[in-house]
């Protein structure tokens, strides 16, 4: 089978269509409610006035350093 006959032969069943189209549908009404029933305003207000905030101010995150790290550069190993 050539690609072309895969792709000409997907476009007749809308099964796979139908259902992205639910799980695409499912999620963002997920992602609402989440934002809207489970988040609580006040953290909402704290996120959005984080990187503004001189009194309280946060560390950037860091990643752990990996010990490999330095070798992989100059070639040992």
């Amino acid at each position: 089978m050539r690609i072309s006959e895969i792709v000409s032969n997907a476009s007749r069943s809308t099964l796979w269509v139908e259902m992205a189209l639910v799980l695409f549908f499912t999620v963002f009404v997920g992602v609402i409610f989440y934002l809207w029933f489970l988040i609580k305003p006040e953290a909402l207000e704290r996120a959005a006035q984080m990187p503004l905030d001189d009194l309280h101010p946060q560390e950037p995150l860091t990643l752990p350093k990996d010990p490999h790290a330095d070798h992989a550069h100059k070639g040992e190993r």
